[in-house]
């Protein structure tokens, strides 16, 4: 996915199993990522059960500050670092739901705030673009609120797509599937996102 950006600084938010964080650092051997995990559990359980000490050793990660790990809410963290970012990613859930703090018109517009102008938000998304009360089709109409450009790619199984915000005209997927916004589809705010309805 960096094959259309020079994203140098990436930031994570959500950890888990450090999957992804693993696969950054053995193949994108000059960037640095940081990553935002709410739960110290779930990075304690990664150290000792998913290789993260193995990674941080193999990669002297403790030297060259590679990666670096926060154990803190996404959004309190954006609002409190000045840091400016090539990419951010949101992989952050609560079960299969998203994490409404982050699906907001406000969220969007704390993200933009911390991305660089050529800068990419990706975010995971389980859900429909076809239907009633699509979570997908509202959070794509909210980050259209706030960047020029709103893609969408489908990832492998489970109803999982990957939705792509930039200001960035250079950056166009060549995998994007379309899709077609209802009038019904909502903005969402922080004082309405109606998780449960979708």
């Amino acid at each position: 996915m960096f094959a259309f950006i020079d994203a140098k600084k990436v930031l994570m938010i959500g950890g888990a199993a450090y999957q992804y964080p693993k696969y950054f650092i053995a193949h994108f051997p000059d960037r640095y990522l940081e990553v935002v995990e709410i739960d110290p559990m779930a990075t304690a359980i990664a150290r000792t059960y998913f290789y993260l000490d193995d990674l941080f050793q193999d990669y002297s990660l403790d030297e060259n500050n590679r990666l670096t790990i926060y154990h803190e809410d996404g959004r309190i963290f954006l609002s409190q670092t000045d840091t400016r970012y090539d990419a951010i990613l949101n992989d952050a859930f609560s079960g299969q739901k998203p994490v409404p703090t982050l699906a907001t018109l406000q969220a969007a517009q704390l993200i933009h705030q911390h991305l660089t102008p050529q800068g990419v938000y990706m975010l995971n998304v389980f859900g429909f673009l076809t239907g009633k009360d699509s979570f997908l089709r509202s959070q794509i109409k909210t980050l259209q609120q706030v960047f020029t450009y709103v893609y969408v790619l489908y990832n492998t199984g489970n109803n999982q797509y990957m939705v792509i915000a930039t200001d960035n005209n250079t950056y166009q997927p060549p995998d994007a599937i379309s899709y077609t916004l209802q009038d019904s589809d909502l903005i969402l705010i922080d004082d309405y996102v109606p998780i449960d309805q979708y």
